[in-house]
């Protein structure tokens, strides 16, 4: 009773002793955030940097900012010669199958039912996608077996805005992949680390995807010396699981397999958060099983 009273008649006493249990419940806190755990690929991993918060994580962050592409926008008539909107009933464009970066946030939409329905149908959308790249995955992984096949649909994802960028649509271009040649049938242009960057023309998703698994073979996975787990290639990509490891790897005269491996958060984290969000490895082996 007498402490009591003592705080009572001395509130800056009072005053010093909440600081002090506030200092310390912070202090707990960060202890255990900063644990440090061994992943796959035998690397310390700070769990307060590395591991990725997935119920508090923006999921427009990852799936609206990344691809290549994204600052593609409508700038001309689509159909000068008709009078109907450029747009459907559900806000899916008229003239063509892909969308922007905006219309893909739904900026475009008018009203509350057409935005509930875009929003239906870019889920469809992006279902249809998933399941369309986990087959292709499958397959191309029984002839590269050291490639996950969860990775190559969760950069599919990322790179081509699950097929609705223009390159994914105009270009086959699923992955990113820049034009270093000069014939110009080979290749469009879209806006993306600058307004003039050339993106590889194929023939087909096929040829997309098989330049993909030769270039992930060819580059990046004699960068990993033990079992090829999903976590070792996703640090073979960007040299590192956080931007900083990726900034050090670069500073070594080494390059990553995009500019975003080097921006928070970091490409590797990004394909995590995607693998993880669409649990593209229950899918694979769902669609294995058929």
């Amino acid at each position: 009773m007498k402490f009591w009273k003592i705080l009572k008649s001395n509130y800056k006493l009072a005053i010093l002793l909440i600081l002090l249990l506030y200092i310390l419940t912070l202090n707990y806190k960060n202890s255990n955030s900063n644990l440090i755990i061994g992943d796959s690929t035998n690397t310390n991993i700070n769990t307060s940097v590395d591991i990725i918060n997935y119920n508090t994580t923006d999921s427009l962050l990852f799936d609206l900012e990344i691809y290549a592409g994204r600052f593609d926008s409508v700038v001309i008539d689509e159909n000068p010669t008709k009078k109907l909107s450029k747009y459907l009933w559900n806000g899916a464009p008229r003239y063509r199958n892909w969308v922007t970066h905006r219309e893909w946030r739904g900026s475009h939409c008018r009203g509350s039912v057409q935005k509930k329905a875009f929003r239906a149908w870019k889920s469809t959308e992006i279902d249809n996608f998933i399941d369309f790249m986990c087959m292709a995955a499958i397959e191309e992984t029984v002839v590269y077996t050291d490639i996950p096949p969860e990775l190559i649909v969760a950069q599919a994802i990322i790179e081509s805005n699950f097929g609705k960028s223009r390159l994914a649509s105009q270009a086959n271009n699923y992955f990113g992949h820049k034009y270093r040649g000069s014939e110009s049938e080979m290749f469009v242009i879209a806006h993306d680390d600058s307004p003039t960057d050339r993106f590889t023309k194929y023939k087909s998703v096929w040829f997309s995807i098989r330049y993909h698994s030769q270039l992930l073979m060819r580059k990046y996975r004699k960068r990993i010396h033990k079992e090829p787990t999903l976590n070792r290639w996703l640090y073979a990509l960007c040299g590192g699981l956080t931007v900083d490891g990726s900034k050090k790897f670069v500073k070594r005269g080494n390059s990553v397999y995009a500019t975003s491996c080097m921006t928070e958060p970091c490409y590797s984290q990004k394909l995590k958060y995607i693998i993880n969000k669409y649990r593209l490895t229950d899918r694979i082996i769902k669609h294995n099983k058929k």
